[in-house]
């Protein structure tokens, strides 16, 4: 089934929260891989010892029409539940709480919450009182937002590997290749980066919103993904930094809520329940 697509903008920071579940697994070396098929081979069952996640993060959006970079710092959570049946699908959720906002060289206070609890996203900004919420899932369906073709997140996690390279063609990089930032060359050389990247084939639902995606790992005691960055046909990029994952700790179960306030606090509510995706969605 297809679901209608999200906003870019979640889309990311929600693939990048599940790419976290990419992970986990401790080794006592350095993973080396031949080429990008093995490590898709790796990612295939490379989350099932992770149930949650949460870490810093930075996102920054580079917007290539108008020349202009925009970058929000905060944090992420991520919490996947899995059921009695091995062959059921996770339920996978996550939320989102952006703290500061950076354009121009200018810094503000923006409190931004995002959070999707399996079948609604919610979108709060308390400086304006604005929620706005909604049903992405058809009531009763089970949904998981990572496996493509169904989902809205393009990234290769606990995921066959002959799904992926149906929709990508798959490289590996090195792990030092596209990072200008010397912080972030700094990482990758400690934490020993292994980097994907995939390019959409041309044709398939993925072509249409990107040019590329690229995935460093840490290949040294885990695959945790710690960057992740996507360009879109007309230059737009994406970029989101992990910088302390934390997993498998205690997520107050309030982050995760996508519960509508009551009337007495004031907010703007905005509520849409589910419709079927139209052409073009």
């Amino acid at each position: 089934m297809k679901f209608p697509r999200l906003d870019l903008r979640l889309c990311l920071l929600g693939c990048v929260a599940a790419m976290l579940t990419a992970g986990g697994s401790v080794f006592a070396a350095p993973l080396v891989f031949a080429d990008a098929g093995a490590l898709l081979t790796a990612l295939e069952d490379a989350d099932a010892d992770i149930d949650s996640l949460m870490s810093p993060i930075v996102y920054r959006k580079f917007f290539a029409i108008q020349s202009d970079t925009q970058t929000r710092s905060g944090t992420l959570w991520f919490e996947t539940r899995r059921g009695e049946d091995p062959a059921s699908a996770p339920q996978r959720r996550f939320a989102i709480l952006f703290n500061s906002l950076i354009v121009a060289d200018r810094q503000e206070t923006m409190e931004q919450h995002y959070a999707f609890d399996g079948q609604w996203v919610v979108e709060k900004t308390p400086e304006d009182r604005q929620f706005t919420k909604r049903q992405v899932v058809p009531p009763g369906e089970d949904f998981d937002p990572l496996r493509i073709g169904e989902g809205p997140f393009p990234v290769p996690i606990g995921q066959r590997k002959a799904d992926i390279l149906a929709r990508f063609t798959a490289t590996l990089e090195p792990g030092t290749d596209g990072l200008n930032d010397p912080s972030l060359l700094s990482m990758a050389e400690q934490l020993g980066f292994v980097q994907l990247r995939l390019v959409p084939i041309p044709g398939t639902a993925e072509s249409r919103d990107f040019e590329e995606i690229r995935i460093w790992y840490e290949s040294t005691g885990s695959l945790l993904p710690r960057i992740a960055r996507t360009v879109t046909p007309i230059g737009d990029e994406s970029q989101v930094v992990l910088l302390k994952p934390e997993i498998n700790t205690p997520i107050d179960e309030s982050v995760f809520s996508t519960a509508t306030p009551p009337p007495s606090e004031g907010w703007n509510v905005h509520v849409s329940e589910y419709r079927e995706p139209t052409r073009g969605d």
